[in-house]
């Protein structure tokens, strides 16, 4: 399985469509449940989902878990919440994509620092393979991206 981590609005979404033909939304779940209004700007909208997500993680914390392990696809593009990272995330065999760049849109992003931090936590200890992080940063043309990494971590 492949990942796609990064902030919101930082080109996740361009960068999936280029390295996958079956990328899924982690945020697909809430959508499903909550499809946004017409009435509504695409700011309100991540505003409710983001706010009702919460809320239902609250009452079954692995709601997201469940529904991305019984999804058909080869990348999850999106996670935020280190929580659901950490419980899918199979450092022995899957590859995590990262973008850099843009600021947080809301708290629940921050979860991005978190999930950034354990990636590098994992290659420091030897657990995961530097060759399976990619890195990007997109801060410049999140739209007109390329599929090199422009920069890795390092020994």
């Amino acid at each position: 399985m492949k990942f796609i981590i990064g902030f919101s609005r930082v080109g996740k979404s361009t960068l999936s469509k280029k390295i996958s033909q079956h990328p899924i939304s982690a945020s697909g779940w809430i959508k499903e449940l909550l499809p946004q209004d017409d009435s509504e700007s695409l700011s309100e909208y991540r505003s409710r989902i983001t706010e009702a997500s919460l809320a239902k993680r609250k009452q079954d914390r692995n709601i997201c878990i469940r529904w991305l392990r019984n999804q058909s696809g080869d990348l999850i593009e999106g996670l935020r919440d280190p929580f659901d990272f950490v419980n899918i995330f199979d450092f022995s065999a899957d590859e995590v994509h990262i973008i850099y760049g843009g600021d947080p849109a809301n708290h629940y992003d921050l979860g991005v620092l978190v999930i950034r931090e354990y990636i590098d936590h994992l290659i420091r200890i030897g657990l995961l393979q530097e060759e399976r992080v990619f890195r990007y940063d997109f801060e410049e043309t999140p739209h007109s991206c390329s599929v090199t990494p422009r920069f890795s971590l390092g020994g």
